[in-house]
């Protein structure tokens, strides 16, 4: 995996984000309501999330507060959405997620934000390399299996197709 190349990196999502100040004046600021929770997709198990901001809010955002959003991947399984992965990305930085990969995609990322901060630009990026390289070992095991399996369901199907065919014919 190439990380440092920047043509293995596509743009998902690049937004500034604020929360939005009520008129009410409490306790020395304004009530604000905070920063939504913010969904997107990405189709590979490697993400970069970038988080800039220079406004905390003055009440309750410490300067060594260092978290800018929680991470959660979650992965369509059987109709529902599981959750895979989580982590906390501090601001200011650049954080490689590395979400386990199942085979299944797409991953669906939920960030959601802590209440002391005002201003956040967030950037997702994806990893773009489709060839597999960055696939660890048991993750190159694991998807092996998973293809193992799926031919021998496929060949199973089959086999029943075949044997009903036959049936059919002898019946009638």
């Amino acid at each position: 995996m190439d990380i440092s190349n920047p043509q293995n990196w596509n743009l998902i999502f690049n937004s500034n984000r604020s929360v939005q100040i009520t008129a009410t004046y409490n306790y020395g600021g304004y009530n604000y309501v905070p920063l939504g929770d913010l969904e997107c997709t990405i189709a590979t198990p490697v993400a970069l999330v970038t988080l800039l901001s220079d406004r905390l809010n003055k009440n309750t955002g410490k300067p060594y507060f260092g978290v800018g959003a929680y991470v959660d991947a979650y992965l369509p399984i059987a109709g529902q959405e599981s959750k895979v992965f989580s982590k906390s990305c501090p601001i200011n930085t650049s954080t490689l997620l590395q979400i386990p990969n199942y085979g299944y995609f797409p991953y669906k990322l939920k960030l959601s934000f802590p209440y002391w901060i005002e201003q956040l630009s967030v950037t997702i990026r994806q990893y773009t390399d489709f060839s597999g390289r960055y696939l660890n070992q048991d993750e190159s095991i694991l998807l092996s299996a998973v293809e193992v399996v799926e031919m021998r369901e496929a060949e199973l199907a089959r086999q029943v197709e075949l044997l009903t065919q036959r049936i059919t014919q002898q019946g009638g």
